[in-house]
């Protein structure tokens, strides 16, 4: 395996570390941030950056309705958290990959705004 397709945790930590420095209000805030923690766990198997996670093995991993996590999926993508990196050619899931809000560097990342003020 070459270091361009070995899965390594190093995306899903900088994810991680992003969910921990937000502040997450009410039960949106605790959905979106459940979300975000799946997000980073199916990240464990990013490779080149990004990972296949479908929207209903996010709302499982998140113990979401697909309606709360398609919502929590716009929001962290509207905050830049992650964004869509395309579709996975075999199960047509989307791949994702970190979004410029968390692959900032160390110190940029914890301002986002995560929720309004």
């Amino acid at each position: 395996m070459t270091d361009l397709t070995r899965a390594d945790g190093r995306t899903a930590d900088q994810l991680r570390a992003w969910v921990s420095t937000q502040t997450w209000h009410g039960k949106a805030g605790a959905s979106r941030r459940a979300v975000a923690l799946a997000l980073a766990e199916r990240a464990r198997t990013a490779r080149s950056g990004s990972w296949r996670a479908s929207e209903r093995e996010v709302a499982a991993l998140a113990r979401v309705a697909r309606d709360t996590d398609t919502r929590a999926l716009k929001y962290l993508q509207e905050v830049g958290a992650i964004a869509r990196a395309g579709e996975d050619a075999t199960s047509s899931a989307a791949l994702w990959k970190l979004g410029a809000t968390v692959s900032k560097p160390d110190g940029e990342a914890a301002q986002s705004p995560v929720t309004p003020e």
